[in-house]
């Protein structure tokens, strides 16, 4: 059996986590078996058949809930996510400690709480790497007036505060989520700024950053009061990175429209 909050494995698109005793792969059949609970056979499976799912991101059930069909999901103690791509799995646990899973298809995650979000849920992380935590100490969100903006290099309105983080031992390149609610309007009619190492703002392209919804989901048109991610991949080491040192990136970024 494997630690469900850690574990989620797909056959066929469904998830038998709870019914599998054991998985592995073999390279020389390039095949993946499986045994179940309580049945000796092992069954074998195409790769494409099979699916590991690792590292989710987990949600504070505080601070949010899930709707199965209109109906919230409750009372829950645990959420978390799993994803590879666009294929997306939900694991939780009730208050009572039984746990359930959901396909990514059949839930919808509502945040429920609009003021700025409280600091264990961390406005600042690496969506692509969950279980590392970025060092608040090395991070700030800052008020960016108007005036401060043009005087950098900004062409437009400021639309968000100045958002800046350190992370260490990092991938060559490296994803950056901001969560943000007080965007609004469409997606479309932002610009993404970042600070260089003279100090002076540049636009950052569109290549390089998206905004999406708490569960990584591009979005369109943006609503107040409703909590986002800006995602921005930094490579070290690029005209964006404000550190010097080896592995590790420093971005000071603001959106404007």
């Amino acid at each position: 059996m494997y630690n469900p909050r850690e574990n989620r494995i797909i056959i066929d698109g469904e998830d038998k986590t709870d019914s599998v005793e054991r998985c592995w792969y073999t390279s020389r059949l390039n095949r993946c078996h499986v045994i179940f609970c309580h049945f000796p056979k092992t069954y074998s499976y195409v790769p494409s058949k099979v699916l590991w799912l690792k590292d989710p991101v987990v949600f504070d059930p505080q601070h949010c809930h899930l709707l199965h069909k209109g109906r919230r999901i409750e009372p829950l103690s645990y959420i978390a996510a799993f994803q590879q791509g666009a294929r997306r799995f939900w694991y939780v646990e009730y208050a009572n400690g039984t746990g359930a899973h959901y396909k990514g298809t059949e839930v919808e995650l509502v945040r429920s709480c609009l003021e700025e979000p409280p600091a264990q849920d961390r406005f600042a992380y690496l969506p692509e790497m969950p279980y590392r935590e970025v060092d608040l100490d090395k991070a700030a969100r800052n008020v960016l007036t108007q005036e401060q903006f043009e005087q950098d290099g900004g062409d437009g309105t400021v639309a968000s505060w100045r958002n800046t983080v350190t992370v260490e031992n990092v991938h060559p390149n490296t994803t950056v989520s901001f969560r943000m609610n007080n965007l609004s309007g469409s997606v479309a009619d932002l610009k993404l700024y970042a600070y260089g190492a003279d100090g002076k703002l540049a636009e950052v392209s569109k290549e390089l950053w998206t905004i999406t919804d708490e569960t990584g989901a591009a979005v369109d048109t943006l609503s107040d009061g409703t909590l986002y991610e800006l995602r921005v991949s930094v490579a070290d080491g690029s005209a964006f990175d404000l550190s010097e040192a080896e592995k590790e990136i420093k971005i000071s970024v603001v959106l404007a429209k």
